[in-house]
């Protein structure tokens, strides 16, 4: 049998060399395209659970753990065919329930980019806060999860008699479902394509338990633009702000939120829950002296 150091080795030699390159400066889109992993698998004679497994042992470097300095990689192969990647997110100078997990930075890079889940890989065993997320997604129970040398079919295989959307609300979608909640702003803001990109934001966002739809967009020094959506979970606290996946789709890019220059949120005007106090904590931690505005849906 090869050693797993060697297949680590051997596989990161295989990767796309930008890829290879972003990886080793931590700065990388966190995916390979189809085409690519098929030719990963057929010229390293990888079965797809042993790819995704030492895909964790690579991508796990891309972290930011200035607390924990623990560091833990998510894969997915998603049912087109592309794989897509995760790591675990502290914030110095915030409190923990700031940071964002592995599989939840996972899921919120497949939501952005229209993907849907198939299998999974994690290289440590998830804590209960990421069970819970994962409960979000469709069809759950048929996604195959891998944890080293472990597998588990499905997610209740990791949360039996676990608590699920179907047990507060009717579930009329999930999480990574095609999303329009069809909102505006109350106060239009013409010819405003920063403000729109929030709106639209805000219109995918999945707010299933409290029907207050969010979006971000932030704007870097550079001039690019960063969006993220609200993402809910039925047990409440797993959720991810939209600043979280705006923060999580930065990351993936190879950004940095100390370029963070002006942050735009959207959100209902009679919300029974607001973004707004997180979106202040975290802008004042990390980039103090970004402009924040928020503007109202209906």
């Amino acid at each position: 049998a090869i050693e797993m150091t060697t297949i680590v080795e051997r596989l990161r030699d295989q990767l796309p060399k930008d890829l290879r390159t972003k990886m080793e400066s931590s700065s990388q889109p966190f995916m390979i395209p189809a085409d690519k992993v098929r030719q990963i698998q057929a010229d390293l004679g990888l079965s797809t659970r042993d790819l995704l497994v030492n895909l964790t042992l690579i991508v796990k470097g891309c972290a930011c753990t200035p607390i924990s300095h623990f560091e833990v990689g998510a894969v997915a192969l998603c049912e087109s065919g592309n794989v897509l990647m995760g790591v675990n997110v502290e914030f110095r100078g915030l409190g923990l329930g700031f940071s964002i997990h592995a599989e939840q930075f996972l899921l919120s890079r497949l939501f952005q980019c229209g993907e849907k889940l198939k299998e999974m890989a994690v290289n440590e065993i998830p804590c209960g806060h990421c069970r819970q997320f994962l409960k979000e997604v469709k069809d759950n129970a048929q996604v195959n999860i891998y944890i080293r040398e472990s597998s588990y079919a499905g997610v209740p295989a990791l949360l039996p008699d676990g608590f699920g959307p179907e047990d507060l609300v009717d579930v009329p979608f999930r999480l990574l479902d095609d999303m329009d909640n069809k909102l505006s702003l109350k106060v239009p803001e013409e010819g405003n394509d920063f403000i729109s990109l929030a709106v639209k934001a805000a219109n995918r966002s999945y707010a299933l338990y409290t029907n207050n739809p969010s979006g971000i967009v932030l704007r870097t020094k550079n001039g690019n633009h960063y969006v993220g959506s609200y993402l809910e979970s039925v047990a409440y606290n797993p959720s991810l702000s939209p600043l979280h996946t705006a923060l999580i789709n930065l990351w993936a890019d190879g950004g940095n939120w100390e370029d963070v220059e002006a942050v735009v949120l959207v959100e209902k005007h009679d919300a029974i829950i607001s973004q707004l106090p997180f979106a202040r904590s975290m802008r004042e931690a990390l980039f103090p002296a970004a402009t924040l505005n928020v503007y109202h849906l209906s």
